[in-house]
């Protein structure tokens, strides 16, 4: 797998711009250069949760959350639940201890933020430390099911896509231009695709063409049709 995001012991991040919620009055929060330290003065079990949001997650079908802490005195860490989510409110759980790595399988590939809320105790006078957060991705295309309501591109689905040296259509992108180039001169559909298999834009062409989309940041699917035959498929990022 890739490494998307890591940050603490080992790596050159620390832990800026990660969001703390759960604690109380009387929990000192640390931003250590490598690490994250909590010292609480009263005992007690508290959710501590910490988010982020990690561009780098989108367009990957599967992820890998982890994260290890250390206690140093007082306290005792029962369970590290890691959550993924595409806009920050609503939650997925992923229902293992990201302290022994917690994967997740996703078709959309849309999640965009990160959280982790650690179960524990703390006794008087308890601290522990967060020393790592690391986060991995894979794309498996053999994966992806696009569900597109048009029978002529249900293909797609196999998330398999041709060697583009042997097509007739080359096809690549630019912020939020999709180019296509071609020696064939018969007219042609172009159809554009989200990942949750809406067409946004669909348009007949004929020969070399550049596309202007107005579209949100994102993984998008550029289809050519000619007929019932499919051209080409292929991923394109827009930004």
């Amino acid at each position: 797998m890739k490494t998307l995001y890591q940050c603490g012991i080992g790596t050159e991040k620390g832990f800026e711009g990660w969001k703390v919620l759960g604690t109380s009055s009387a929990t000192r929060t640390y931003f250590e250069r490598d690490h994250l330290e909590f010292f609480q003065h009263q005992s007690g079990n508290y959710n501590i949760s910490i988010s982020k949001k990690i561009d780098e997650m989108i367009g990957f079908t599967d992820l890998r959350l982890s994260a290890q802490t250390d206690i140093i005195e007082n306290c005792a860490i029962h369970c590290v639940t890691p959550y993924v989510s595409t806009d920050g409110k609503r939650w997925k759980t992923i229902n293992k201890d990201a302290r022994l790595g917690a994967d997740i399988h996703t078709d959309k590939m849309e999640f965009l933020y990160v959280k982790f809320v650690l179960n524990m105790t703390f006794y008087q006078e308890g601290r522990f430390r967060l020393n790592r957060i690391a986060v991995y991705g894979d794309y498996a295309p053999e994966k992806e099911k696009v569900d597109i309501a048009t029978s002529q591109l249900t293909d797609i689905a196999n998330g398999t896509y041709c060697n583009q040296k042997k097509e007739e259509f080359l096809v690549f992108s630019f912020e939020k231009k999709i180019n296509i180039e071609t020696q064939n001169e018969n007219q042609y559909e172009f159809v554009l695709v989200n990942t949750l298999g809406q067409v946004i834009m669909r348009e007949k062409s004929e020969g070399s063409r550049r596309f202007d989309t107005n579209v949100p940041d994102g993984i998008y699917f550029v289809t050519i049709m000619q007929g019932d035959k499919k051209m080409t498929t292929r991923k394109v990022v827009l930004n």
